[in-house]
């Protein structure tokens, strides 16, 4: 029992804080309203225009209600024809760029496939070029060893 008490004071508090907002902003609407002439006249010129097309659109209903209600039919059949176009050139659109980059994408992959063998090849023919200069450090260092066992045997006959 005294739980929903506290509950029902709870929402009662609640309740409260959206009539304090709007509250709040009357308070405040009417402040500057109150200081700012220019801002009253805005106001009055708006909400005159407002009611003055307002009270012309009811003028127009009351007078011919079948032809407003055409009138609105027509011009939410034509959005709707509009937007389907619109739709319709979006979808083109994305078909025609997919397709684009589809194919951008098959050549890119393509060309990367080209890349990576030229690049095993330069590989493969630096690895070549490696192993001869290889041999070439051997044979320098192979001659290198004959020609000081040389030089040491002179220096021995001696």
């Amino acid at each position: 029992m005294e739980q929903n008490y506290n509950q029902n004071q709870n929402r009662r508090r609640g309740n409260k804080l959206p009539l304090a907002m709007v509250s709040g902003a009357l308070v405040g609407a009417a402040v500057i309203l109150a200081t700012d002439s220019e801002e009253r006249a805005r106001l009055k010129n708006g909400s005159s225009n407002a009611k003055h097309k307002v009270s012309s659109y009811a003028t127009r209903v009351k007078e011919d209600p079948q032809g407003v209600k055409d009138d609105w039919l027509g011009r939410i059949q034509r959005a709707a024809a509009v937007t389907k176009e619109a739709v319709q050139k979006i979808q083109e659109i994305l078909d025609e760029q997919g397709a684009q980059i589809k194919e951008s994408a098959q050549d890119i992959q393509s060309e990367s496939k080209e890349m990576i063998e030229t690049a095993k090849d330069a590989g493969e023919e630096l690895q070549s070029v490696g192993d001869k200069a290889q041999e070439a450090k051997e044979e320098l260092a192979h001659n290198n060893d004959a020609e000081e066992t040389n030089v040491t045997d002179i220096n021995d006959k001696k």
